[in-house]
């Protein structure tokens, strides 16, 4: 027997017959396909603009158990972040609903639902741009205020933030794919693995750590200043190692 949990945000409980179709029957046939990966995200159109799915791959079986009694899905982490990051004033995709199956207590597929955002680009390749500078600066000012309020994104790379220009130039970023998200954390070290591999060129990444400090109210030359941007370096530094030395699939 199967069984279905949802839960929607309030605004758009008219979309509840969408969320239920998914449920039961899978991405829908006049779906546009955004991303095709690990996991598959579509964009649907509504009445109440565009819709991303995002479908997540059935994992094994152990997570099958665990997500079935233990600790909440991917899709469940996605809706609950999302609405605890929009409440703290940090932009991310607003989220719509969550779906999950479950079958002989086994947990199977589940999806995630957000508005589709359009006109926005990842942050890749930022060594090479002309706005390079300003970027990094901005982006430290994002890092600073996540962890004045004790957020903690686990997977803070290039393809997870995203960011729109406006007409006046202004850039506003926004997080995704955040259910590997912790909140309540304020120690310095832990925080230091957000400076790992938002930018692949370890003096950028220092550059990032100064304009953190002055984000932060700490003089970059002082000595806490130095001992932050050498923890970013170790961090980064650490980071790449481990990924030079893991085993070729």
């Amino acid at each position: 027997m199967s069984v279905t949990t949802i839960q929607i945000n309030s605004l758009y409980e008219e979309l509840m017959p969408l969320v239920e179709s998914v449920a039961r029957d899978g991405l829908p046939a006049d779906s546009r396909l955004v991303y095709s990966g690990r996991n598959t995200v579509v964009a649907v159109h509504t009445d109440l603009g565009p819709i991303n799915i995002k479908a997540f791959r059935v994992p094994h079986i152990i997570n099958r158990v665990a997500y079935g009694l233990l600790r909440p899905s991917k899709a469940a982490r996605s809706f609950n972040n999302a609405m605890r990051l929009l409440s703290l004033g940090i932009d991310t995709p607003e989220p719509v609903a969550y779906a999950e199956i479950r079958s002989a207590g086994l947990f199977g597929k589940s999806y995630y639902f957000s508005r589709h955002e359009e006109g926005v680009r990842e942050v890749r390749d930022l060594a090479r741009r002309p706005e390079r500078d300003a970027m990094i600066a901005e982006i430290a000012a994002l890092m600073a205020r996540m962890h004045a309020a004790g957020v903690l994104f686990k997977d803070f790379s290039p393809g997870n933030l995203l960011y729109r220009t406006d007409a006046a130039g202004r850039r506003r970023y926004m997080l995704v794919d955040i259910n590997r998200m912790s909140f309540g954390v304020h120690e310095r070290d832990r925080q230091m693995a957000m400076f790992e591999r938002l930018i692949h060129d370890e003096d950028l990444t220092a550059q990032l750590a100064r304009e953190y400090c002055k984000a932060s109210g700490i003089e970059p030359g002082s000595p806490e200043g130095e001992r932050l941007i050498a923890d970013a370096r170790a961090s980064y530094r650490a980071f790449w190692r481990r990924r030079r030395e893991r085993p070729n699939p």
